[in-house]
């Protein structure tokens, strides 16, 4: 059996880039306030609000993704098909026929 961690989904690759998003945004907030109170250039600081709003928007966001988000189901191996443990117990011609009526009913 694989230890392998399960791969997620779209939804929480999307999340975890809007992260990223976030804290660029929110860095580029605080340090144009602070440029702008140190007297290096001057700017409207509802650019900054806008900017850190929009960061706090795109962190909900992802945090919804998020929580909807569900591990991929791992992909079955193709090779012999799994036999019930069932089935163990029984010889070889009752193996034989009970493989061959599962069949049946899967194609129906």
């Amino acid at each position: 059996m694989d230890n392998k961690a399960p791969k997620m989904n779209l939804l929480y690759k999307i999340s975890f880039i809007l992260l990223f998003v976030c804290l660029a945004m929110f860095i580029t907030a605080v340090s144009l306030t602070a440029l702008d109170k140190a007297g290096v250039i001057e700017i409207n600081t509802n650019i900054a609000v806008l900017i850190a709003v929009a960061g706090v928007a795109l962190c909900l966001v992802a945090i919804i993704l998020t929580m909807f988000s569900k591990p991929m189901k791992p992909k079955m191996p193709k090779g012999e098909p799994e036999i019930d443990a069932s089935f163990e117990g029984i010889d070889e011609t009752e193996e034989i026929a009970v493989i061959a009526a599962t069949e049946t009913e899967e194609e129906q």
